[in-house]
């Protein structure tokens, strides 16, 4: 009988924990069995191979690669990435000794700082078991963010993508691997293209790869020959030359205590993030989508606007609203299908009530949510918003993506993956300035995070205008003949308004009128029922509770799926028990009996 049970590295669940936690811990536990599984049946198998792939797509000698132990490898939430070595001279060939000098040869590649990262999604966090092609899907839009930001951003620093593969497809190399010819003949696409008004070709090619890379006959025992048949990506590693992540030079204090302590330190990192942000948003998108790389190099933005969270609620199980290639034009039918996907993940997860209490005040939060969508997000006469430009945005918003120096400037930014073009709403301070999650910068945390993002808006609005103004000027430098065949300025001229910062003023808008919540509940895994709580339902109950006789206006057949995730609830638990081999616990069902009653015979309508 376990104690806990792993659902992650560093994270393991208690009965009690698992029987009180609104996760899907059963489905936690096979997503990082499978986790285990791919490490050690899939990935390890073929180090070997990888070397030699990484040697090929560098043009390098095998022999001078070198993957570092595994302990030191670097897990997120969505892959693992396995540091290597490139010597400037080839290692030796393993000596009698070799096993005596193993730990001392492990023990000096840990301390030296790696050359790159081989990166791979992980199939069991990418939702590739309940839709295939999952990981693919990710790793076009990562390769793609790449691509448009070496082109379009070359003011931000990320790592040098050298080359990458899609699981049992093509392998792609940056052009400098390729013969000169192959160059010269990109270039006279890459012109023609631009000429056309085309689609313009990366500077990624594919590059076939040679058998002996995946059949060498110096393979060792241990090695499972043949391709590799994952997914991969060669990068840079930004070792400290760069910088340090950012929790690791902030340590971990809030932003309100290092404004105290650090004033300076934080107006540079506020400062170094608003540059970013404007760098994504200077070129307006058409629509709201997200980017993918396509087989003949080129990108285009014509996929599903594909969030983190979204994936992580689809690897659990959660019905799909969006095909992969959606895309939107306007706000209304992409906020319709995020509802939709909420409601429809409710639906399908077996853990999502634990009683009829908590059912009833899930769907009244639901059902009301519905209902005031008109309010946050506005139409003309034919249905439809008036158009706008659309920015390019990270929506994950981690930190830990973020190299700083020592005086707290941004120096890189890695983990592309997310990059999406939405709507302004989404554009906004981030959420973790005072390390608390979402649910209490949406209740308790409210005054305290404000306090923060009022400073950090103060910052990009100064940014913003001076942006503004060197941009108008070049635009205008343009018109008077000083440059010529500037399409970003001739796009800009066109499209911002003589207001100096209007990023700025919509974020301060949206913040204001709770808009921004409105669009961050349809975008967060799990914390909808506390935004509604704390930020929308006083905008139009400003006293008292939500009336939970709303749970009604949910679906006309409301009572049969209470009774349908009640059972759902049941065999969740059932499934606990099993995977613990404990005791069954008293029925839960009954516990919120009282409440409903209550609520049905006129406690608050």
């Amino acid at each position: 009988m376990p104690e806990t049970i792993r659902t992650g590295i560093h994270q393991s669940f208690s009965f009690e924990d698992a029987l009180d936690d609104d996760h899907n811990i059963v489905q936690k536990h096979l997503q990082w069995e499978g986790f285990v599984r791919f490490l050690d049946a899939t990935l390890c198998p073929k180090q070997k191979i990888l070397e030699r792939l990484v040697a090929f797509q560098l043009g390098v000698d095998a022999a001078r690669v070198q993957t570092r132990p595994r302990e030191p490898w670097f897990m997120g939430t969505f892959n693992i990435a396995a540091p290597m070595l490139i010597h400037t001279e080839p290692r030796a060939r393993p000596t009698p000794n070799a096993i005596d000098d193993a730990p001392a040869t492990a023990a000096a590649g840990v301390e030296r700082t790696p050359d790159i990262l081989v990166r791979c999604p992980l199939p069991n966090k990418c939702a590739e078991a309940v839709y295939p092609g999952s990981v693919e899907e990710k790793m076009r839009g990562e390769v793609a963010a790449y691509v448009w930001m070496q082109r379009y951003c070359p003011d931000v620093r990320i790592p040098f993508l050298y080359g990458f593969a899609f699981p049992g497809g093509r392998h792609f190399s940056h052009c400098s691997r390729v013969s000169f010819f192959r160059r010269l003949w990109l270039r006279v696409r890459q012109f023609a293209a631009a000429l056309l008004c085309r689609p313009v070709p990366s500077d990624y090619l594919p590059l076939p790869v040679p058998s002996s890379v995946f059949w060498s006959p110096l393979s060792e025992a241990s090695q499972k020959p043949g391709p590799v048949d994952f997914g991969y990506m060669i990068l840079e590693f930004l070792g400290p030359s760069v910088g340090r992540p950012l929790p690791h030079v902030v340590g971990g204090q809030s932003m309100p205590q290092a404004r105290q302590d650090h004033p300076g330190k934080v107006d540079n990192l506020f400062r170094s993030i608003a540059r970013i942000m404007l760098a994504l948003a200077r070129r307006p998108q058409p629509r709201i989508a997200s980017f993918s790389f396509h087989d003949d190099g080129t990108i285009a933005l014509d996929h599903r606007p594909l969030s983190c969270d979204m994936i992580l609620l689809e690897n659990e199980g959660a019905p799909r609203t969006m095909a992969p290639t959606q895309t939107y034009t306007w706000p209304t039918p992409y906020v319709a299908d995020l509802l939709a996907f909420h409601d429809a993940q409710f639906r399908a997860a077996p853990n999502a009530a634990h009683d009829r209490t908590d059912f009833v005040a899930q769907t009244a939060a639901r059902a009301f949510l519905q209902a005031v969508t008109h309010h946050f997000v506005h139409t003309d006469s034919t249905g439809c918003r008036a158009s706008r430009p659309y920015v390019l945005q990270f929506s994950d918003g981690n930190a830990a993506n973020m190299m700083l120096d020592a005086d707290w400037n941004v120096t890189a930014v890695f983990d592309l993956e997310w990059l999406m073009a939405g709507p302004v709403e989404l554009l906004a301070a981030p959420l973790w300035l005072t390390w608390t999650s979402v649910d209490v910068v949406a209740g308790e945390g409210y005054d305290v995070y404000n306090d923060v993002r009022n400073h950090f808006v103060k910052i990009f609005e100064e940014e913003e205008a001076k942006a503004t103004k060197e941009r108008y000027s070049h635009a205008q430098d343009t018109v008077n003949g000083v440059h010529t065949n500037n399409t970003d300025c001739r796009a800009l001229s066109t499209s911002l308004p003589p207001n100096p910062h209007p990023l700025a003023d919509a974020m301060q808008d949206n913040w204001a009128s709770e808009r921004f919540w409105f669009f961050r509940c349809l975008l967060s895994v799990n914390a909808l029922h506390h935004v509604v709580q704390d930020r929308l339902k006083p905008v139009f109950y400003p006293k008292g509770p939500l009336p939970r006789e709303l749970h009604r206006l949910w679906d006309p057949a409301v009572d049969e799926v209470m009774e349908a995730k009640l059972r759902d609830r049941r065999a969740y638990v059932v499934g606990l028990v099993h995977l613990f081999k404990r005791e069954p616990p008293p029925a839960e069902d009954k516990k919120g009996e009282k409440g409903v009653k209550e609520e049905q015979t006129g406690l608050q309508t």
